[in-house]
């Protein structure tokens, strides 16, 4: 006979302890552990952050493991993401984003593989991400993905953002 496991609610997880849920999100109700990230990825953050800041600040906030809420059953948090200030202000204090942020940008690390990595931009996409950005910090591209289309940029390549329509940077300077 099968066990039924219950799914938990974002209520439920977020009632766990701190730190039994701090490398760990919630996806349709399941607890999945996503991984502490190492130097190479703080710093590849870090780049990211100092190089977007300038121009996302006076249109929205740009934070690192930005949490978000798609539904009662599933909490991601984005390993850096943006939101227009509006939307931003009407999240309450004790609550987080509903729906993803309007650029998610994730890291690929070795807790994560290619098809957990696409159906996370699936699953930001059809939440209000407008564009999703995977990077690759051995390969030093860029995979951005739209609604209507998804482009590759090298480490030469110029990076724009529709998000950020007069800003323009080499790849490679978004990379440690």
């Amino acid at each position: 006979m099968p066990v039924l496991i219950e799914r938990l609610t974002v209520e439920q997880f977020a009632a766990l302890p701190e730190s039994e849920t701090e490398f760990y999100e919630l996806h349709n109700g399941e607890v999945v552990y996503t991984g502490a990230p190492t130097k190479g990825l703080i710093d590849t953050r870090c780049s990211v952050s100092d190089v977007l800041m300038p121009v996302a600040e006076p249109h929205g906030i740009l934070v690192a493991e930005l949490p978000f809420c798609v539904n009662k059953f599933s909490l991601g948090r984005a390993d850096i993401g943006f939101v227009y200030w509006p939307r931003w202000n009407a999240v309450p204090d004790t609550g987080w984003l509903i729906g993803a942020p309007d650029l998610a940008i994730e890291l690929m690390s070795p807790s994560m593989n290619e098809a957990e990595m696409l159906a996370r931009e699936k699953l930001c996409l059809a939440s209000g991400c407008r564009e999703f950005w995977t990077m690759y910090p051995e390969e030093r591209r860029i995979r951005v993905a739209t609604a209507s289309q998804t482009l590759i940029y090298a480490p030469t390549d110029t990076i724009t953002c529709s998000l950020f329509p007069s800003w323009s940077v080499k790849v490679s300077k978004l990379f440690a």
